[in-house]
């Protein structure tokens, strides 16, 4: 029986691809801090969104939807901490600066660094 060499397109198509993982270190984010910047002071939203998390802030949307006043402020302080610029807040600042914290939840912004991008081509020389 004779052996056939193999063709460069053959060869080609033997390259084995690695699959790519996704690695995640609870320990250290891959997500950019959220901050709230109120009367020039920055505050950073210290929370880490688990469930158990996720569902107490759902707790406090319903006591809000059931007409209380204070879940709102509450909620907040669950999100950045106890502070006490929060009592000087407007509701409706409150609100604004919760829909901006779940819209960087839902969005977030990685915090991964810049890849170099190679600027020499094939066959180019340094």
């Amino acid at each position: 029986m004779v052996q056939r060499e193999w063709l460069p397109a053959q060869r080609q198509s033997r390259v084995y691809v690695k699959m790519s993982k996704l690695v995640i270190n609870t320990a250290q984010s891959l997500y950019k801090p959220i901050e709230i910047k109120i009367d020039g002071k920055t505050y950073t939203v210290k929370a880490k969104f688990s469930r158990k998390f996720l569902n107490k802030l759902g707790e406090y949307d319903k006591k809000i939807t059931a007409g209380d006043t204070d879940a709102p402020f509450e909620r907040l302080e669950k999100l950045i901490g106890k502070q006490a610029v929060i009592d000087k807040l407007d509701l409706r600042e409150v609100n604004e600066i919760t829909e901006h914290i779940i819209e960087k939840i839902k969005n977030p912004e990685k915090d991964l660094p810049e890849i170099e991008k190679n600027v020499t081509g094939p066959g180019d020389k340094k």
